[in-house]
């Protein structure tokens, strides 16, 4: 009798007993892990070894880690000796996001993706300085891990360098991503701080094909070079120019621009873009069209109020252009950035619009600063 209890008791006592976490199996562990920030993903891979793929396959999917990016500058070199030294690291690698914006030892710390298994990443997103960029364009393009790549995300001084976009419209890897030809291209968004020559490039490359292009330059200054690129998009149809000049640095470059896109349907530009020529020329097909404008402010009013005068708008001019067109259905008159005040409207103008069956707005905020002009 007593010996019986006491194997029932050692049987009972070495039995293993696992917890509900480590029964959990892989699946169920990734989901969890989805939810987890850096630290405890890297604190959970040193649990056990149930947890250590799911943990690591997390965190190292995406780099940088949520972490690094929340930083100036990600530890890149730290980055390389994880992934040159361990495959199974660099086979979980997924998305990675290349943001270089000083020199720290050349490109040096991206030579471990020519280790990336072939079809490896599914985004890409590579901007670098100046300094950096005929090196990171020739080492990121040429890699092999793009095969699978759905998504790719970069600078025009990465990319429209023309060595990068070179090697980036050869690449075979990057063929299904519909780059080469590139007048497969149908819309295009470019935010940046100059008009570069490496932007313009990129431009070249999808004239073809372009039929949607948004521009937001905040100091342009190339307005020659931006005019002949215009005129040599035949199916552009949607143009939106994200920015205004002061009243005294008038650049009406828009003037002789849209005489030659006849089949240009919409038209979004800031003001001191145009002059009163700019309504004796609207191509043919325009449907709506957007322009940012200087109010003048009416003496005697407080709060202060505006008005759309000739002095600020050339109403004469847009009242002839708006009559004798046919297509145009909506006409938006917005304030500058620096001018947005209650306003009166203006009665010539509605009526002419009115007469003509547009529709015409004039808001008292600009519609410039919007970040929903590079949606679709």
């Amino acid at each position: 009798m007593l010996a019986s209890a006491s194997s029932w008791w050692s049987a009972k006592k070495v039995a293993p007993q696992l917890s509900a976490a480590q029964d959990c199996n892989e699946d169920v562990l990734r989901l969890i892990f989805t939810l987890c920030t850096d630290s405890t993903l890297a604190a959970a891979a040193r649990v056990c070894r149930t947890w250590t793929a799911p943990a690591q396959r997390e965190l190292f999917s995406v780099l940088p880690t949520e972490r690094e990016r929340r930083t100036a500058d990600p530890r890149w070199s730290e980055i390389a000796r994880s992934m040159e030294g361990s495959a199974v690291l660099r086979s979980y690698l997924r998305e990675l996001r290349i943001s270089c914006w000083k020199r720290i030892g050349g490109v040096e710390p991206f030579r471990w993706l020519r280790l990336l298994p072939d079809e490896g990443l599914i985004l890409l997103e590579a901007t670098a300085a100046r300094d950096l960029e005929a090196e990171l364009s020739a080492l990121v393009f040429s890699c092999p891990a793009l095969r699978n790549l759905r998504s790719l995300i970069s600078t025009p001084v990465v990319l429209g360098g023309t060595a990068g976009l070179d090697l980036c419209l050869s690449n075979p890897a990057l063929g299904h991503l519909g780059l080469k030809p590139c007048n497969t291209v149908r819309r295009l968004s470019i935010l940046d701080s100059y008009f570069l020559d490496a932007t313009q490039n990129v431009i070249r490359a999808c004239a073809a094909g372009l039929q949607r292009l948004d521009l937001d330059v905040r100091m342009m200054k190339k307005y020659s070079d931006l005019s002949g690129i215009l005129c040599n998009l035949p199916k552009l149809t949607h143009l939106y120019l994200a920015w205004s000049e002061e009243p005294d640095t008038v650049v009406p470059f828009l003037d002789t621009v849209v005489e030659l896109l006849p089949d240009l349907r919409h038209l979004r530009a800031g003001s001191c873009l145009y002059t009163a020529a700019f309504f004796a020329n609207l191509p043919p097909a325009l449907e709506t069209l957007h322009l940012l404008y200087f109010p003048d402010d009416i003496e005697g009013t407080w709060p202060i109020e505006t008005v759309i005068t000739e002095a600020s708008f050339p109403v004469d001019a847009a009242i002839a252009g708006f009559s004798a067109h046919t297509m145009l259905k909506e006409v938006t008159l917005g304030p500058h950035p620096s001018r947005s005040a209650p306003h009166r409207p203006c009665p010539s103008l509605h009526e002419a619009c009115n007469s003509h069956g547009i529709v015409l707005h004039t808001p008292s905020q600009s519609f410039s600063s919007e970040r929903a002009f590079f949606r679709p």
